[in-house]
């Protein structure tokens, strides 16, 4: 075996000659080198170059190093991309650059860019149809206008976004970080407004939160017509201010055809809550609802309730509930409150004579997986995971 020096040694030469190479030759080893072995031998810089000089088209640019990339200018003269995904990078173009004009999608995660870059660099890609931006930092409110948009994922403090001119926009993704709620408000109304070609729309409990700081009203003063999808993630059926704001959207949603809602509960022994009320609730156009998490709880039960009770055209909801091993509460009782929620939910009315009810009891350790089936007769079939055709919604 070499001594250590005479191995660096080696490995110092091998770069060398990879770098007085002819330029075709490197070109060809560039193309094929795995990425971690670019940023190894410090010739990241040189592959992008390549591209640049190739009219690529599609660059994904995912780096995990302890330091942020900075991002060679030969980047900002591929005129011809069309898919740009970077993270882990940090974004400071020359002054000369004018935008993608031809790029469709845009992904940032994770980079260092300031806000005022941001807003010149997505405003200057006229044909942007889908952008995704997560866990970047700023100090400053961003505009984004972006007029094809049709598509955006945002994951981080969306008290620091503004959206403007986007009126082809059908699929919204808000996760908010969980700083919003506590700092600024957020009119609804406002916000939601300028959608009018909603389709989907996935929020957290945390951006539910936002929402519902500037005041929350009953429904909207409008209807989103177009609206036919609705995910909720993590949200607190306690929280009198998240429940009331998931209801606002359901009732202005008045075409709305697929809910997925993931549900926790601090307090499983918190009472009814008066906003998941049957009465005074109008019937709602849903086909199918899935529900996941701590349902097993009063507030699970009435908004299990409501739905069923209101939705006149259901035709499956699958109950996804949660076994934790790691509850306080012994386990036999556990298991007695969960067959509790299963005989109490079949009880419930059904606005639809069509509606079937999937049970799904998990444990979450994945040490057992069980799964109850409502069948017509009323009985309950109780079958192991490996039997059944995987359930989705």
């Amino acid at each position: 075996m070499p001594p250590k020096d005479e191995k660096l040694g080696c490995q110092s030469l091998s770069l060398d000659i990879l770098s007085n190479l002819p330029g075709e030759i490197t070109d060809a080893i560039l193309i094929r080198l795995p990425l971690r072995d670019a940023m190894r031998t410090s010739i990241l810089s040189n592959l992008i170059y390549f591209l640049s000089r190739n009219n690529i088209q599609h660059l994904v640019l995912r780096l995990w190093s302890v330091n942020r990339y900075k991002l060679p200018s030969s980047l900002f003269k591929c005129v011809q991309l069309r898919h740009l995904t970077l993270q882990h990078c940090f974004i400071i173009p020359p002054p000369s650059f004018k935008g993608f004009d031809r790029l469709i999608s845009l992904e940032l995660r994770s980079v260092t860019v300031s806000a005022k870059l941001l807003e010149s660099l997505i405003s200057n890609c006229s044909l942007l149809e889908l952008l995704v931006l997560a866990h970047l930092e700023f100090s400053d409110v961003i505009e984004i206008k972006a007029a094809m948009l049709r598509y955006f994922d945002f994951s981080g403090s969306i008290r620091y976004i503004c959206l403007k001119n986007m009126p082809l926009l059908a699929n919204i993704s808000l996760m908010d970080s969980g700083t919003s709620a506590n700092i600024g408000k957020c009119n609804i109304a406002k916000f939601f407004e300028p959608f009018s070609a909603l389709e989907h729309l996935h929020l957290n409990g945390n951006s539910l939160k936002f929402f519902a700081a500037g005041g929350v009203p009953i429904q909207l003063p409008f209807y989103l017509n177009t609206d036919k999808s609705l995910n909720l993630s993590r949200i607190y059926l306690e929280e009198w201010d998240v429940t009331s704001c998931t209801l606002c959207l359901i009732r202005s949603f008045p075409y709305l055809q697929y809910l997925e809602s993931e549900v926790y509960v601090y307090d499983e022994d918190i009472p009814a809550l008066e906003c998941l009320e049957v009465e005074g609730f109008s019937s709602v156009t849903l086909l199918e609802v899935k529900l996941e998490g701590d349902l097993a709880t009063k507030p699970g039960m009435q908004f299990i309730k409501l739905l069923l009770a209101k939705s006149t055209a259901l035709l499956r909801m699958l109950i996804k509930h949660w076994i934790n091993d790691d509850d306080p509460l012994p386990l036999s009782e556990v298991l007695h409150r969960t067959n509790h929620m299963l005989i109490v939910v079949n009880a419930f009315p059904r606005a639809s004579p069509k509606a079937e009810v999937i049970f799904d009891i998990q444990y979450r350790s994945g040490r057992d997986i069980l799964k109850y089936k409502h069948d017509e007769a009323g009985s309950y079939e109780l079958r192991s995971l490996s039997s059944l055709s995987r359930i989705e919604s």
